[in-house]
């Protein structure tokens, strides 16, 4: 899944993401029109081992800086969480660009 994330209708984030299969066709609709880590964390036959995040400072490439209509090379915050079951299987990983302007 891939959206670009709004905020006041002005784009401020780029989040890819990859979300197990069997997860997503539990209801796909709404993983495609809900933050999906809450959906998630709702879902009570689900166990959650681990979680494992990383932020770090970046600058935005073409394709970001088009898609957040912010400068080629602006800063960006980059978000990177993974999400592991109690078989260890990675569920969800995540890769968000953040405009830092946000």
């Amino acid at each position: 899944l891939r959206s670009v994330q709004l905020r006041q209708n002005e784009p401020f984030a780029l989040v890819n993401l990859h979300l197990a299969r069997e997860i997503y066709q539990r209801d796909p609709h709404a993983f495609q029109t809900h933050t999906a880590l809450p959906i998630l964390a709702s879902l009570k036959d689900i166990k959650i081992d681990k979680v494992h995040q990383t932020l770090v400072i970046g600058s935005a490439d073409t394709e970001t800086a088009n898609l957040l209509k912010i400068a080629l090379s602006a800063p960006t915050a980059e978000c990177h969480c993974v999400v592991v079951d109690e078989t260890g299987t990675a569920i969800y990983v995540a890769r968000s660009s953040i405009a830092a302007t946000a």
